[in-house]
């Protein structure tokens, strides 16, 4: 199971635009390289997340969570599971459709797969509010776009 966002997805569309005229292994290395940067910006985020920057936890779930792990803090962090397991891959359908796909590998402790517990903490679900970890800071990823731009441009005739 991948999980989608908003921000993947309007990252997609600028990608695209940028990557149809390019063929080959040189975009495949910076588009991966981008992928990795993002799964280290959200690891960061999703590790460091604090009351303010999202909704904080119930009362109740703080004192089990402090109880059970011996911490409350970082929001998203327990065990730390669900980050540790998250990748990124580059996708590619047809000659101009890059992206790239956010995942999860493995089950949580409690039974639920890690792709499912990382969709309920980013959508909220139920009683849970929505935290999502995936959204980076608006301009992120023009370093690498402009990257993308400079290999377009020596590829043009």
């Amino acid at each position: 199971m991948s999980v989608t966002t908003k921000g993947l997805e309007a990252l997609r569309g600028k990608m695209q635009a940028r990557a149809a005229a390019l063929n080959g292994e040189p975009l495949r290395v910076l588009v991966g390289a981008m992928a990795q940067d993002f799964v280290q910006r959200v690891f960061r985020r999703a590790a460091s997340m604090t009351p303010g920057d999202v909704p904080d936890l119930k009362p109740g779930y703080r004192l089990e969570k402090q109880k059970r792990y011996g911490h409350a803090y970082p929001i998203l962090n327990a065990t730390g599971a669900m980050l540790k397991s998250m990748y990124a891959v580059v996708v590619r359908k047809g000659e101009a459709q890059w992206g790239i796909r956010l995942g999860f590998h493995g089950t949580h402790a409690g039974g639920i797969s890690n792709a499912e517990l990382a969709a309920v903490h980013i959508e909220g679900r139920g009683s849970a509010p929505a935290r999502d970890f995936t959204r980076l800071p608006k301009g992120w990823e023009t370093p690498w776009l402009q990257r993308i731009n400079t290999l377009l441009k020596a590829a043009s005739p």
